[in-house]
């Protein structure tokens, strides 16, 4: 059984643990942790967008209310943009 396991270890060392196949694969890695972090980067940025988008539009609908714009439906948005 110890023969067995030599020989299937030392296959997977000779064919797999090559250093193309390393290097192979911390390359991809590398690119994967990259890709990852631009990500992560441009969240704050897009949710930043999100909030101004929503704050502007509660603007907008709070200013008609005030001006006395149809009250129902204009409530009825506003009601519908707050929780997010």
């Amino acid at each position: 059984m110890k023969d067995l396991e030599h020989e299937v270890l030392s296959a997977i060392e000779r064919q797999v643990l090559t250093p193309n196949v390393i290097r192979a694969a911390v390359r991809r890695a590398i690119e994967l942790k990259r890709a990852r972090a631009a990500k992560r980067t441009d969240r704050p940025a897009e949710l930043r967008r999100a909030l101004a988008q929503i704050e502007g539009e509660r603007a907008r609908l709070v200013q008609a209310i005030r001006i006395g714009g149809s009250l129902a439906p204009l409530v009825a948005a506003l009601q519908e943009i707050e929780p997010r």
